[in-house]
């Protein structure tokens, strides 16, 4: 048979399996305004700006979130780690704990009485992954993980899981897994990542724990090499300071007024062309000369 009968030359349209995987991994979406009832997630608290968030609550500004194809596929490839991670790998051991669902019964393993969110208290329920289901039998459990909420403090999360360490802490400690390019593990070198360590400090503010172990995935990177660890302890400064900033929110969105404290030094850095608010934000306001150099 000749090699051109069995070769194709690579399809178009509804047809290519790239062109669907790309319209998939694609996404246009928008943030919407805060509005007084809003809550702070915990994985984008590292970028939270309490000054932005009151402008887009005072002007109802909504801001734009495309994920593009390339990115799509990023966090694609890390919700399938995810999931690996949860449900094949760290099961096998009794080091890693949690809620279990049963995918035939539906029954929830490892918690109270099944609710929107948990209180930490609820985390004393845990459990390493069943062999079967208590009520059918069933060995077929997958890993749900826990929802945190803190009215107080407007905030809601959920942590990838919960491990037994007593090497670390005689309590539970936070399991974060992230995955990271090839390219970008200079960033971490003898420390994880900083948005890394306030997002799992957003984690010990909703369960009141105090230790957490962040696991980086290195794509590209064959086999065990590809993992690098860090055990993150909380840092009463930074927890504390998050804290304010979640405080300060809420009660400027309850009363309706605005922060005078900018994260932005000045109107034309990176961070502040991106803003939705910028133009409100820096109304008004003539950038500082430094006074080493006497330049904006």
């Amino acid at each position: 048979m000749a090699l051109g009968r069995i070769l194709k030359a690579p399809t178009t349209g509804t047809s290519s399996l790239i062109q669907i995987v790309q319209k998939a991994a694609t996404r246009t979406g928008v943030v919407a305004a805060p509005t007084k009832t809003s809550k702070v997630r915990v994985s984008g608290l590292h970028q939270l700006c309490v000054r932005q968030a009151l402008l887009m609550f005072k002007h109802n500004v909504s801001a734009v979130d495309d994920i593009g194809a390339d990115l799509g596929v990023t966090f694609a490839l890390g919700t399938g780690m995810h999931s690996a991670m949860q449900n094949e790998l760290l099961p096998k051991s009794t080091v890693f704990e949690g809620m279990w669902r049963c995918t035939r019964c539906g029954f929830l393993h490892g918690d109270m009485p099944y609710k929107d969110h948990l209180k930490p208290a609820q985390i004393a329920s845990r459990c390493s992954r069943p062999s079967a289901c208590s009520k059918c039998n069933s060995p077929q459990l997958i890993y749900e993980e826990y929802h945190f909420v803190n009215e107080e403090l407007a905030l809601t999360g959920h942590c990838d899981g919960l491990l037994n360490m007593p090497a670390i802490s005689d309590s539970p400690v936070l399991f974060e897994l992230k995955s990271i390019a090839q390219s970008q593990t200079w960033k971490l070198k003898d420390t994880p990542i900083m948005d890394h360590v306030i997002q799992v400090h957003g984690y010990m503010l909703l369960s009141e724990l105090k230790h957490a172990v962040i696991l980086y995935w290195i794509k590209g990177v064959f086999g065990m090499p590809a993992f690098r660890e860090f055990h993150v302890e909380w840092n009463e400064e930074l927890g504390e300071g998050l804290r304010a900033d979640l405080i300060a929110l809420k009660a400027g969105l309850e009363a309706g007024t605005v922060t005078p404290d900018r994260v932005c030094a000045t109107a034309d850095c990176s961070r502040a062309m991106d803003c939705p608010v910028r133009k409100p934000c820096f109304e008004g306001h003539a950038p500082e000369a430094d006074s080493a150099t006497g330049l904006f």
